[in-house]
């Protein structure tokens, strides 16, 4: 009983982004761009997304009202000096004092989906549809 009440939870996550999410603007997405951009919006988007850019299931307050500026990270893949390895690695072990790091929050597959979600077209990913 114990673990149908913990894993149920899992299948709502991993759905929910077809919700609310900015991603019913951009139906370019993949599914597992959406499900990456649900892990970016969840975790993300308090420090990486301005607040003009947040969606309605984002944060309700973002990096400008808590006086906290991350990089953008939505398109970063187009730099070829950004390497796969070190963006996981900065997931999972963040900076101290600037970033947490997820590697006890975010599982495998939810890494995966994000790093998917970020290696989108950017600006068409965030802008397509408006």
């Amino acid at each position: 009983m114990l673990a149908l009440i913990i894993l149920a939870p899992v299948p709502l996550l991993r759905s929910a982004p077809a919700t609310g999410s900015s991603s019913e603007d951009n139906p370019a997405l993949s599914n597992q761009q959406r499900l990456g951009e649900f892990v970016f919006i969840k975790n993300c988007a308090l420090c990486h997304l301005r607040d003009a850019d947040r969606p309605a299931n984002a944060p309700i307050v973002g990096k400008e009202a808590a006086g906290v500026f991350g990089p953008e990270l939505r398109g970063m893949f187009k730099d070829p000096s950004v390497r796969e390895e070190d963006i996981r690695k900065t997931i999972a072990g963040g900076f101290p004092k600037l970033m947490p790091g997820f590697r006890y929050t975010l599982d495998a597959q939810e890494v995966d989906d994000l790093i998917v979600f970020l290696k989108a077209p950017f600006p068409a990913a965030a802008s397509a549809g408006k």
